[in-house]
């Protein structure tokens, strides 16, 4: 089969991890999976392919996510050159709005391609992506009055550049759920009952929704056991409201004894810089800050050493790619409720839950594991069986084959 798989970007964070997976085992399927990538690194696009890229922007330009975020013409031609060459059989589109706007499902139905619309954040239908506002989750934009975004605070930082983005995005979505854009998309391809549920109360059919674990194949490197002489908790990820990292720094108010946390971010405010040297300085616990390591190079060895791994979120997430790389690891992993990672963990037998936005809860399922490291032990082994019974590749190529197939009925059901 000729696919054409078209994500917003390839470097970094979870939609690049995912891109990765889905080419990586598509390929060895037998499938012919062509790359079209708003923002990509030329070094890694394939060579025979890069000329029909879209024009190149810059990371973070403001005024190329503007661009992008409405029908441009540049990337349209190039797209057309693409399919005149592939003469593809369907098409996997992912994470648009950014970099690459939601008008190439126009083009892709104009040229009779079935259309796979792979959705794994909030960004279909909410200004920020994380359905997410004033400490909690927030789903006012499933009756798609997207315009409300520019007058209600809706970006998730108080800077200049943030609000204009989250401006740009309210107008685009806007513009783009009028358009009917999304009508043309033949099959969803998503993940946990708070997303699903989202993507049908914006108006996509049920029937047109295929649900499976996200794509990713971790490096689970040379494995590690737990460091039970200084044991530690880990958070990592980025820094961001919706993400939970100020309710784990509360939770160490409800503590009597000390505890040691590392935490490791693609960047930290001075805010939250201030208020971990507080913690440090008070002498009681210990926070260790990291915001030059990634997986590769140093998190993944952290997290292996670690107790359990701390996923806080706030808002309705699907489930996180943190939890996947956990669980391959075969670590603990405490996760907030009302998410994704509710819909994989079982409590007390593969991992921990507790109450969303709760510090007290939290302090409480921490206290627990740490008082007993055999606890450790035992849902690490367990967190590493369910990794195999739900994320390997065998588990989440089925699903999303079947979204494939789905799009092409749907496809032929038009015509």
């Amino acid at each position: 089969m000729n696919l054409i798989l078209i994500s917003y970007k390839t470097n970094g964070g979870g939609a690049g991890r995912i891109f990765s997976s889905v080419q990586g085992e598509l390929s060895q399927h037998g499938h012919n999976v062509v790359p079209f990538i708003g923002l990509y690194d030329q070094e890694s696009m394939p060579e025979e392919w890069l000329e029909f890229q879209p024009p190149p922007v810059k990371e973070r330009n403001p005024f190329a996510i503007a661009r992008r975020a409405f029908p441009d013409g540049s990337v349209n031609r190039q797209l057309n050159r693409l399919i005149d060459k592939v003469k593809p059989d369907v098409a996997v589109v992912q994470n648009l709005l950014q970099y690459v706007s939601p008008d190439v499902i126009n083009v892709l139905h104009s040229r009779g391609i079935p259309v796979v619309f792979f959705v794994n954040d909030y960004g279909l239908g909410c200004v920020n992506g994380y359905c997410f506002k004033d400490g909690h989750p927030c789903h006012k934009c499933t009756d798609r009055r997207f315009l409300r975004g520019l007058f209600h605070g809706c970006s998730l930082h108080s800077g200049v550049m943030s609000t204009l983005q989250a401006a740009v995005r309210s107008v685009a979505l806007q513009y783009h759920w009028r358009s009917g854009v999304y009508d043309h998309v033949g099959a969803v391809y998503t993940n946990g009952r708070h997303l699903t549920q989202h993507i049908q109360d914006l108006g996509v059919a049920g029937d047109r929704i295929s649900k499976g674990v996200f794509p990713y194949v971790p490096d689970v490197g040379q494995g590690g056991e737990p460091d039970l002489d200084d044991p530690y908790f880990v958070f990592y990820g980025a820094q961001v409201p919706p993400k939970g990292q100020h309710i784990i720094l509360a939770a160490l108010e409800h503590f009597d004894e000390p505890v040691y946390l590392k935490f490791f971010l693609l960047r930290a405010s001075k805010a939250l810089e201030g208020q971990i040297a507080a913690i440090n300085a008070a002498g009681k616990h210990r926070v260790e800050l990291d915001v030059t390591s990634k997986w590769e190079t140093g998190v993944r060895e952290q997290v292996q050493r670690s107790i359990a791994v701390i996923i806080p979120n706030c808002w309705n997430s699907p489930h996180d790619l943190v939890l996947t790389e956990s669980m391959s690891l075969g670590k603990a992993v405490i996760a907030a409720s009302e998410t994704g990672n509710e819909d994989i963990i079982t409590d007390g037998q593969d991992g921990i839950i507790f109450e969303m936005a709760n510090p007290q809860s939290l302090a409480e399922k921490m206290s627990m594991v740490m008082k007993d490291l055999a606890l450790v032990d035992r849902l690490g082994k367990a967190s590493r069986e369910t990794f195999e019974r739900l994320f390997t590749p065998p588990m989440w190529y089925k699903p999303l084959m079947e979204a494939v197939e789905l799009a092409i009925q749907h496809e032929k059901n038009k015509t």
